[in-house]
């Protein structure tokens, strides 16, 4: 199967997720309120401080601006389709058919990002700009092609626990357990730095910062050169070890596999 028909694919995905018009912008609301209600927060704290551990206000307002998209853009949301693939019997269709089974993922994943990535960051520039409170962001050619590496990282994360649903019943635990991982290890509700350093060592360890923290501290410009480097390597290395273990569960799950409609 050519490119062309994987393109028809992402395009149609894409329709489908702005057919809910209302449930499509009410979840975006939601998100914006969330941030407010964050950056209410963090404004008592400042309120009598003008810095914490090399934060002040404007950075730390910045940083939660930028990780309200990035936690969006870098979310794996396709980790959990896969279940009612297999329990449905779904998955013969597919298997069947003249694609590329990770390709057709990757072109329902990458659809899925385009209207975070521009209906968020309209929404936060319009209420940063009602807030006036500026956002300084560091983007070249090496940060964009970092931020694509981290979107690599998220798809073969995603794919890589998405191959469990072959052994699970309810896939809904991971999806608890990887949105705590992302509160605590992914930036999500304080920078890493502010952490306590044990809990912070943790989770230099796992691919989580990747997710939310490391692209927004990048994109502030709170890494040197030789620090970006090193951090490239740590994505590549988990890529690459997150897309051959999907590859060993996707081979062993369809042995597994036995396409009954349940």
């Amino acid at each position: 199967m050519s490119f062309q028909a994987y393109f028809l694919i992402f395009k149609a995905h894409l329709s489908k997720d702005m057919s809910y018009r209302f449930n499509f912008l009410f979840a975006y609301v939601l998100r914006i309120t969330q941030l407010l209600l964050s950056l209410t927060v963090w404004s008592i704290i400042f309120e009598n401080k003008s810095e914490i551990n090399g934060y002040n206000w404007t950075d730390i307002a910045s940083y939660f601006a930028l990780i309200s998209v990035t936690s969006l853009l870098f979310y794996p949301n396709h980790m959990f389709e896969m279940q009612p693939l297999i329990r449905k019997g779904i998955l013969s269709s597919f298997l069947v058919k003249p694609i590329n089974f990770e390709i057709h993922v990757l072109a329902k994943y990458l659809s899925s990002k385009i209207s975070p990535l521009i209906i968020m960051s309209l929404f936060v520039a319009v209420v940063f700009n009602f807030l006036d409170i500026p956002i300084d962001i560091y983007i070249n050619f090496f940060t964009s092609s970092v931020l694509v590496s981290c979107l690599l990282l998220t798809f073969c994360f995603g794919l890589c626990v998405s191959q469990f649903a072959f052994w699970l019943v309810e896939m809904w635990p991971l999806k608890r357990l990887f949105q705590g991982c992302m509160l605590l290890f992914g930036g999500v509700i304080a920078p890493l730095d502010l952490l306590p350093p044990n809990l912070a060592l943790v989770a230099s360890y796992t691919p989580f910062p990747y997710f939310g923290y490391f692209s927004v501290k990048m994109l502030q410009g709170g890494f040197t050169n030789d620090e970006l480097v090193r951090h490239v390597c740590i994505i590549l290395v988990w890529t690459l070890m997150l897309f051959l273990s999907f590859k060993i569960l996707w081979k062993k799950g369809l042995k597994k596999y036995e396409a009954v409609n349940s």
